[in-house]
């Protein structure tokens, strides 16, 4: 029998099962707003053209950049993968002035990449050809999770002889599991240097809109964030937003054309007007909604926070000075089993998780996000509890375990593809890196709780 996706989305919707995922909509509607198969249509007559915008997608653009206070907002619907694209690229153009000449004799002109870059920033720099040098993220001892990237470091690393061929920085803040670090000092840190500041916001786009989120890169001195509307706040799958500052523009002449220019090349020739339609009206929603929805959605947060203090041997983790409180983040402890529980969740409360680790899962909220909604996910953790006592056996679902020694072979061999389990998309070794034995120990713990890797044939 043929696959029919519409009929399976069709039905799926239907099932009561509860989104705590991405996309930020949460599968209901914006008040008075459709997007039916009438609505879809091309470049025609009247409604503009992406790639090279004189009319209403200018004016759009024009006008959520006005929103947003930056120089130039675009509009993306490749996601933000096609904004980390461009504004790598971008960044290591020839014709971008940093204020200085880039020292080519002394070596070629390198980035510096946070160590979990999504795939995308590592995709960019293959494609460009440009080396990347690695900076180590925090992560405190006992946590799966990088969290964030120090401002030391950055220091550190532009300290070196060789900093003149440093054309930019990229680091993602907030991390999937909403950890953000300190970017108006990390930012300062890079323009004593006139170092392009890229910060991979993809999972802050509600920042802006409510005080007890962490500021926007944007407001904190980046030269370019890239932002997912998609993620965490109302719009369709693959809507995005890429800003460069207005310091940033000044500091670095020639960087917004370059943006154009890479963004021509990776965004679909064919643009979505239904997605175009979606990011606007999400951003004229959140513009004329916040005040609405913002504040009872913190206050739906607390409560549900407040209620997980009930838990005795799962841990939801409390909200944290540096850490988005959006991002629900439920630990089983060493002993117990992520996999296991994103799927009880899934099977018996019909609730769907965003990300598992092998001692967690996440899930995402939003302010589209129901009372009811967080309230069956506090009644579901309380209920399976019990299941996670620290001194049960650790848990072994049904799928593909690493049979010993599997992986050995492959410990100091060049990995073929980036390594890495999605969510998050973080490479655990990037393609050309050889393979450690710390790195195959991280591979084996994951296959082991279930987990699957992708960028790897397992024998």
């Amino acid at each position: 029998m043929e696959a029919r996706l519409y009929q399976k989305l069709w039905e799926y919707s239907q099932s009561g099962s509860y989104p705590f995922h991405m996309p930020g909509h949460k599968r209901n509607h914006l008040p008075g707003i459709k997007l039916p198969y009438e609505l879809d249509i091309t470049e025609i007559h009247g409604f503009d053209d992406l790639h090279h915008a004189q009319g209403i997608l200018k004016e759009s653009m024009e006008w959520a950049a006005k929103e947003y206070k930056s120089a130039a907002t675009w509009y993306l619907v490749n996601g933000s993968t096609c904004g980390n694209l461009a504004a790598v690229h971008a960044a290591v153009e020839p014709g971008i002035s940093l204020g200085r000449e880039v020292l080519l004799e002394q070596g070629k002109p390198y980035v510096l990449a946070a160590e979990n870059c999504h795939k995308s920033v590592f995709h960019a720099l293959e494609l460009k050809n440009v080396p990347a040098r690695i900076l180590p993220v925090r992560q405190e001892e006992g946590r799966e999770w990088k969290q964030d990237i120090l401002p030391e470091v950055v220091e550190q690393a532009l300290s070196t002889v060789d900093c003149a061929n440093v054309r930019a920085l990229v680091l993602t803040s907030p991390t999937y599991e909403g950890y953000v670090s300190r970017i108006w000092e990390i930012s300062q840190i890079c323009h004593k240097r006139n170092c392009i500041c890229i910060v991979d916001e993809a999972h802050g786009a509600h920042f802006p809109y409510h005080e007890r989120f962490p500021k926007s890169a944007l407001y904190e001195g980046a030269d370019l964030v890239v932002q997912s509307l998609h993620k965490t706040l109302p719009s369709l799958t693959q809507t995005a937003l890429l800003h460069l500052s207005k310091e940033g523009e000044q500091r670095f002449p020639g960087l917004r054309e370059a943006i154009e220019k890479y963004l021509r090349i990776f965004q679909s020739s064919s643009p979505s007007y239904l997605l175009l339609a979606s990011i606007e009206e999400c951003l004229h929603f959140m513009k004329e909604k916040k005040e609405e929805l913002m504040p009872p959605y913190i206050e739906r947060m607390d409560r549900f926070y407040e209620k997980m203090q009930g838990l005795t041997h799962l841990f939801v983790l409390p909200p944290e000075k540096n850490r988005d409180l959006s991002k629900v983040i439920i630990c089983t402890g060493e002993q117990g089993s992520g996999p296991l529980l994103k799927e009880l969740l899934r099977i018996r409360c019909g609730l769907e998780m965003e990300l598992c680790g092998r001692h967690y899962v996440l899930a995402m909220t939003s302010c589209m996000d129901t009372e009811d909604g967080l309230n069956r996910l506090a009644d579901a953790l309380l209920e399976l509890d019990s299941f996670f006592k620290a001194s049960s056996k650790k848990a072994e679902p049904e799928k593909t375990k690493a049979r010993t020694g599997t992986l050995d072979v492959l410990v100091g061999q060049k990995a073929k593809e980036n390594i890495y389990i999605y969510p998050p998309g973080i490479p655990i070794i990037r393609r050309g890196e050889p393979i450690t034995e710390e790195a195959k120990k991280e591979m084996e713990a994951y296959l082991e709780a279930g987990i699957h890797l992708y960028g790897i044939d397992i024998p």
